[in-house]
């Protein structure tokens, strides 16, 4: 299983790892082993809530949680990708993504130039960036609140009919690991 944790098991967390470093690393040198000159593995994971109300009345409260990776494989001049939202089968889908960038090599036109990668430094980094307040945990009942404080500025004007407000937060994890 390359899933740490299930996408619902501490949504929160901000130091989760959803990437399975020792699996991951495994098939990056698989790919290298099929044949592949490079290779790499992209998640992001959106966490994310919506709430609309309009004249201080709730109309929408959606929370949403999504997690997709992308293995790019590089072999033989061409690219071979696998993106998935089933995170456990990046391993399993090594071999195949090597075969479908030979494959795509072999029909490239002659005219074209193979692909190739610039020579750069390898760097090695983790960053973790926290905001001052994570919002996520906002429950339900306070952006209700902070919502209708906003209606209620609002519903006196004469030369306003409705009041529609809205609130939208938005976490976006990432995790990049390469040959």
């Amino acid at each position: 299983m390359v899933l740490a944790k299930s996408p619902g098991d501490d949504t929160y967390d901000n130091a989760r790892r959803f990437l399975d470093e020792d699996k991951i690393r495994l098939a990056l040198q698989n790919a290298s082993d099929f044949g592949a000159s490079y290779a790499e593995v992209r998640l992001v994971s959106v966490t994310d809530s919506s709430v609309a109300t309009r004249d201080g009345q709730l109309e929408r409260a959606i929370p949403g949680q999504e997690v997709g990776a992308t293995m790019r494989v590089l072999a033989d001049g061409a690219w071979g990708v696998h993106s998935t939202t089933d995170i456990e089968s990046i391993p399993s889908q090594v071999e195949s993504t090597v075969r479908l960038a030979k494959a795509v090599a072999q029909r490239r036109n002659s005219k074209d130039k193979p692909v190739s990668l610039a020579d750069v430094p390898i760097i090695e980094d983790s960053v973790h960036w926290a905001p001052e307040k994570d919002v996520r945990a906002t429950e339900l009942t306070e952006k209700l609140e902070h919502l209708n404080v906003l209606y209620e500025n609002s519903k006196n004007d004469k030369k306003i009919a409705s009041v529609i407000c809205g609130w939208h937060d938005e976490h976006i994890h990432t995790e990049f690991m390469s040959s």
